[in-house]
């Protein structure tokens, strides 16, 4: 039998079930006596917050959290059974008999340390990833697919590589797109507590394809949403790596000259790349610098980049709500690299 108590240490339990006859998972988080978690119906995918506490006697009080609301919200009973089961009664003001809640612990599909939680892989297994539109880039053959409930799609390679290339890069496609997924339905949860039932937030991700060569593979990745309360966050990353091998590249690995900064020295790359900007662009760097305080040169410090058949593209990074007018990509030609594109 699962022993609950209000003396409990920090407990993490996942479980799957049914409240009346719609199936759910369940995720609940107890610490002390006081439950934060969230579930999910199968049929619609996305997150309802609860929270409450464990009684004395085991039973857990768990009450849906809906913001801005003054209808009665869902409220459970459920109390400890044998093999780490739950069951209890789900019920509000407005429906005249309570629902039947019975709930056993998920067995954990395979996953990662770093990867989806037990919880969201139940999610994923019922979102199935839709095939989209194909295209060519660089005579590579991509193939598109989305994710229908979140809108979230991002490529495969179909040809252009060796299959040990493709499925490397494949797998990190995949790896993107599932982690824009969750943080999809993270996004909604945050938002819907927020500001209450049916309010959903904007979001929207991008996979971009930058540099497809024979010896080079650049993508850009982003996500834009209004999940905060301060307005639109952008958050973006890319992946640059060479090939056959699939390194990883560092940004000052591939800067030619004696005046090469070493890979872990972060202010030497900053200063590099402010002076090859303000050589580059002149004017354009003098406003930049007026308004953005360039010469702080911080916002070169961890700067986010790709490769283009042209160049480097550069994103320099201000502290919040400092980018103003300055933002924006930056192009540095191949001519300061020690790499080339390739075809």
């Amino acid at each position: 039998m699962l022993l609950l108590t209000t003396t409990c240490q920090a407990e993490s339990l996942t479980l799957a079930g049914k409240i009346g006859t719609s199936p759910v998972v369940m995720e609940l988080d107890l610490n002390k006596g006081d439950v934060q978690g969230r579930y999910f119906y199968r049929r619609h995918h996305l997150d309802l917050a609860l929270e409450g506490q464990v009684h004395d006697d085991g039973s857990l009080a768990l009450t849906e959290v809906i913001a801005n609301s003054t209808a009665a919200n869902a409220e459970m009973v459920l109390r400890p059974g044998p093999n780490g089961k739950l069951q209890g009664s789900w019920k509000t003001r407005t429906r005249p008999a309570a629902l039947l809640v019975q709930l056993s612990p998920l067995k954990a599909l395979a996953s990662s340390a770093a990867g989806p939680s037990a919880y969201e892989l139940e999610r994923l297994q019922g979102l199935p990833l839709r095939r989209d539109h194909a295209e060519a880039v660089a005579d590579k053959k991509l193939q598109w697919w989305i994710e229908p409930v979140s809108g979230v799609r991002a490529f495969r390679f179909d040809s252009g590589y060796d299959t040990t290339v493709m499925a490397s890069l494949n797998a990190r496609l995949s790896q993107e797109q599932t982690t824009a997924i969750t943080a999809f339905f993270a996004c909604q949860l945050d938002y819907s507590r927020r500001y209450g039932p049916g309010q959903t937030a904007d979001f929207s991700f991008s996979a971009e394809p930058r540099l497809f060569s024979t010896t080079l593979v650049s993508m850009r990745f982003s996500t834009v949403s209004t999940c905060n309360s301060g307005g639109l966050s952008i958050h973006g990353s890319n992946m640059n790596v060479q090939i056959p091998g699939m390194r990883e590249l560092e940004l000052s690995q591939l800067i030619r000259g004696e005046d090469k900064p070493a890979a872990v020295d972060q202010s030497a790359l900053s200063s590099w790349i402010a002076n090859a900007m303000q050589n580059l662009y002149g004017s354009d760097m003098a406003d930049l610098r007026e308004r953005c305080a360039a010469k702080d040169e911080d916002i070169w410090r961890q700067p986010a980049w790709s490769m283009t058949a042209a160049g480097i593209m550069l994103e320099p990074v201000f502290s919040q709500n400092k980018q103003g007018p300055c933002g924006g990509e930056w192009l540095l030609p191949w001519t300061m690299f020690k790499l080339k594109p390739g075809s």
